[in-house]
């Protein structure tokens, strides 16, 4: 496996995830300026590359009190590109470290998909795959925003300084609109003058209750991504499941 790396929501850009919406409020420094998520939108049109640092938790949704039981974090790293269109990531590279030293690698070059789990020692390989059916896809494009605008509940915005790089910065805490099983909540940090996305969580119930199950506690944009990157090597001894050679034995 050659040196593994990862993009960014941003799933996540899952910060980026949420909202075609027009928000709108007053700066908290009291001169007019103002922060609306369409500006976000805009300077995303600019970036050629994300990396995101984060966590993400396993969570026993049947045990009592699960909103604090999160179990097993996992280091989460991603690095994208996006395709001609900048509406799908064209090269992604995700991987998830677990406390156990097990590691799981997504990579996607293209239309091809390639998984890696170390503790199965397995690799799996998808062909031909079109960009709705990608697994995981964490550039913030356009289509990301109109998908997720229906879930748009509540939108608070937050002005203020951030502490540690004493940027300015609006910070959201936003909730699906919905009661229903796919009920979530969301909190963002943007900076006020790139507009950029700088750190998300994601919690798996309305109200922002308990550990989130998804923090991007680092997102760092326009880093030069060498090609090489995003190559895959199996690993040695693996057992590969590759989809076309499924096909080909069916026919």
């Amino acid at each position: 496996m050659k040196r593994m790396s990862k993009v960014g929501v941003a799933a996540a850009i899952a910060a980026a995830v949420i909202l075609g919406l027009t928000f709108v409020r007053t700066s908290h420094d009291g001169r007019g300026a103002a922060w609306a998520i369409e500006q976000t939108v805009a300077a995303l049109e600019g970036v050629h590359s994300v990396y995101m640092a984060g966590l993400n938790f396993d969570i026993d949704q049947t045990a009592p009190g699960m909103s604090q039981g999160h179990v097993k974090p996992r280091v989460v790293e991603l690095w994208a590109r996006p395709d001609e269109d900048r509406e799908h990531v064209r090269d992604g590279l995700l991987v998830i470290s677990g406390i156990d030293g097990t590691r799981i690698i997504m990579l996607q070059r293209d239309d091809t998909y390639y998984t890696y789990h170390s503790g199965q020692n397995t690799v799996h390989i998808v062909h031909d795959l079109p960009p709705e059916r990608r697994m995981f896809d964490p550039w913030p494009g356009p289509n990301y925003f109109r998908k997720f605008k229906e879930f748009a509940g509540e939108w608070q915005e937050f002005y203020r300084r951030d502490e540690i790089t004493g940027r300015d910065c609006v910070f959201v805490k936003a909730s699906s609109a919905t009661t229903s099983m796919d009920s979530r909540s969301w909190w963002f940090q943007f900076d006020l003058e790139t507009k950029l996305p700088l750190a998300a969580k994601q919690w798996e119930n309305r109200n922002h209750e308990g550990v989130p199950s998804m923090v991007s506690e680092r997102l760092v944009y326009n880093l030069e991504l060498a090609d090489d990157l995003f190559e895959f090597e199996t690993p040695e001894d693996a057992k590969v499941i590759d989809t076309r050679q499924a096909e080909r034995k069916n026919d």
